[in-house]
């Protein structure tokens, strides 16, 4: 049993210490990720503000192109040509230049350099056309995108409408000189190469060739991930996905499953905090973070994907160099607890022969002081004739009045009606007398009375009792020695108690009455197990003790057994 015990207690340790140990590996792994996911974020921003600067600077050279070309042409587009368009744009060095009519529901372009341009309509662009709408009201522009300057705008790094495999950056100037709104643009090819060596795509293959933990990371566009792509059409029936409705802002997404990880870029966004979780992927467990940044101008969620292997592998590692450290220490505590048991064990059953000697040798006193009354009675008869015949009577009377005394106490104790009651009480009225402790006992009869408990058990749970109640009065002046023992039969239940004078004894000590192995003796003559011998035998046959501690000092210890 108690071997048993000991294996559900050391495989509760090492399962605490399983379950402890991956909880501190998975916040590491995770701290980790972090670090890695700050990097993305930072890379990131350093892209944006450099991509503004860019932004800023091209959008005055195309303000300036596009003053140029208002000198350069007749403020009425009828008296304009392509071929003019063309020569100023090899003059200036755009990539091309557009001129828009306003008409009366739409902003058209009327005259062009790129052919796929012609008659470009705009009133299905969304901000783009608002733009437009009030460049020709003379406005400033206010859209909330891209860059204004005075009667000019000029939008985000975008793909072209009419070569999709383009991206562009594009200026409308329009001042009311002209009947017409000026578009000259430039392609971003020599910027867009320079970006894949520095920008976030550049910084996540760093990441991952510098952190072999990291299996992916992936830069989501909260806004559009997980909801049905927007397609852009053009006339040549070409498609694409203007930059700023990609799910995917940068990095890439092959270990996800968009059903599954939704709930946690949504989470994570909405409730602004990290959130991680476990995943199967074909077969793979991977340990994934969503790390929210609201301040974008395009709100994302950086999630970082790593195999789960590391943990696995670095508990691996851990429990097999602790396994022996482990499995020695658990040897020792088993050697440790099984001396410890057996210690106990045998300082318990020393006591309880203790008790049960005492018990035989005060049932052995008592039939020795019967036999020896029953021996002397003889003599003592004879002498009281004597005293009799010599007319002695005072000296008589002294005598017998001894003699009485005598006999009445032995007789007293044996009508108790329980033999080893009757001892046990026999033997402490003795040894209070020799410590010079005042006994005062009251013992209902007990005689014919089913008490359904054990004589020995009696003798231990009272024995115990008033032992304890001597050891704490014989420090007290002789006057003051008492103790009181009361014991009585009522409604089917044995009630004793057991009351001696003495110290005021704290609450902490009190709580502490029952533990084994507490005494307050200081000699080494007791063992401290009293009271679990007491307490043991209660609980055995379901009784009640109870320590009451009077505020004039000394205790009283209750103990109530059922009898049934």
């Amino acid at each position: 049993m108690v071997l048993a015990v000991i294996i559900i207690i050391i495989a509760i340790n090492n399962t605490a210490y399983y379950f402890s140990t991956k909880a501190l590996l998975i916040e590491e792994l995770e701290e980790k990720m972090e670090t890695v996911a700050k990097q993305m974020r930072i890379a990131i921003e350093q892209s944006e503000a450099g991509q503004k600067h860019i932004e800023q600077l091209l959008a005055e050279y195309l303000r300036a192109a596009s003053i140029a070309i208002k000198y350069a042409l007749d403020p009425d587009i009828d008296n304009v040509t392509n071929v003019q368009l063309a020569a100023l744009r090899d003059e200036l060095g755009v990539a091309h230049i557009s001129l828009f009519k306003q008409t009366d529901n739409d902003i058209v372009a009327f005259r062009w350099t790129e052919t796929d341009e012609m008659y470009l309509t705009t009133k299905d662009w969304g901000y783009w056309y608002e733009a437009f709408r009030q460049l020709f009201a003379l406005e400033e522009v206010n859209v909330g995108h891209g860059e204004t300057l005075p009667h000019f705008w000029s939008g985000p790094f975008e793909i072209s409408t009419a070569s999709p495999e383009h991206t562009y950056k594009w200026g409308y100037f329009h001042d009311g000189t002209t009947n017409y709104m000026i578009d000259p643009y430039i392609r971003l090819e020599k910027i867009r190469d320079y970006d894949k060596h520095v920008g976030p795509d550049a910084v996540v293959a760093k990441l991952l060739d510098q952190n072999d933990f990291v299996r992916e990371i992936t830069v989501f566009n909260y806004d559009i991930f997980g909801t049905e792509p927007k397609i852009s059409r053009n006339a040549k029936n070409e498609t694409w996905v203007h930059l700023a409705r990609r799910p995917i802002l940068y990095g890439t997404y092959r270990l996800g499953d968009v059903e599954l990880d939704l709930s946690s870029v949504r989470a994570s966004m909405e409730k602004d905090r990290i959130v991680s979780k476990e995943v199967t992927w074909n077969g793979q467990r991977l340990h994934k973070i969503f790390i929210p940044v609201r301040e974008a101008e395009i709100p994302y969620v950086i999630g970082i994907t790593s195999d789960y292997s590391v943990i696995r592998d670095k508990l691996n590692d851990q429990f097999s160099y602790l396994a022996l450290i482990v499995l020695s220490g658990s040897l020792i505590s088993i050697v440790a607890i099984i001396a410890a048991v057996r210690l106990f064990e045998k300082r318990r059953d020393i006591a309880v022969r203790s008790t049960q000697e005492a018990y035989i040798h005060e049932v052995n006193e008592l039939f020795t002081a019967i036999r020896g009354q029953r021996h002397d009675f003889l003599n003592q008869v004879q002498t009281i004739h004597t005293m009799a015949v010599l007319n002695k009577l005072d000296d008589l009377k002294a005598f017998t009045a001894e003699l009485i005394g005598e006999i009445r106490d032995i007789n007293d104790i044996i009508k108790i009606g329980n033999p080893a009651l009757a001892a046990l009480i026999r033997s402490k009225v003795v040894s209070a007398a020799n410590r010079k402790i005042q006994l005062s006992y009251e013992v209902s009869d007990l005689e014919g009375v089913q008490l359904g408990i054990k004589s020995v058990d009696i003798v231990k749970i009272i024995g115990n009792l008033v032992d304890n109640a001597f050891d704490e009065v014989v420090t007290l002046p002789e006057p003051e020695r008492r103790v009181g023992l009361y014991v009585l039969e009522k409604d089917r239940h044995l009630h004793i108690e057991v009351r001696n004078p003495g110290r005021v004894i704290s609450d902490a000590e009190l709580s502490i009455l029952r533990q084994s192995g507490y005494t307050t003796r200081k000699d080494g003559e007791h063992l401290g197990l009293g009271l679990a011998i007491i307490q043991e035998r209660v609980r055995h046959y379901r009784g009640a003790i109870r320590f009451v501690n009077p505020p004039e000092g000394g205790l009283i210890v209750e103990v109530t057994l059922p009898l049934e």
